[in-house]
């Protein structure tokens, strides 16, 4: 009777790992053109306060790993080098220039539903 209780606690927790593993995903894609960067002051229509939001131009397509908004990308102020993210961004937009960009589906990193963060921005020549 433990074996088979055993046998279903690993079953479990195994298929739960890979659904969550195989839910949150990391993309790379561009280079891309950027119509808007933006910052959300308040928290309004589901957006986190102080968030980036980026529109692309034509949007990003299918990106292989992740499933999210091809459109808009928006992240949480709270990631490591958020300023320095959207300085990168700020520049490319001034510029013209267009950029590399990583995303993410995670669901720990989202600040609006349905859409991916961005990981890394890099702009191209």
């Amino acid at each position: 009777m433990k074996i088979n209780s055993v046998f279903k606690f690993v079953t479990f927790y195994s298929l739960l790992f890979f659904t969550l593993n195989a839910y949150a995903g990391n993309g790379t894609f561009g280079p891309v053109n950027l119509d808007s960067v933006g910052i959300v002051n308040t928290a309004v229509y589901g957006h986190q306060p102080g968030s980036l939001e980026i529109k692309i131009t034509n949007g990003m397509g299918v990106v292989p790993g992740v499933t999210c908004n091809a459109d808009y990308i928006t992240t949480r102020n709270t990631v490591a080098g958020f300023k320095e993210l959207v300085s990168v961004l700020l520049a490319a937009l001034a510029a013209k220039k267009s950029v590399l960009l990583a995303v993410t589906d995670d669901p720990d990193l989202k600040a609006y539903p349905g859409r991916c963060s961005l990981l890394y921005a890099v702009i191209q020549n």
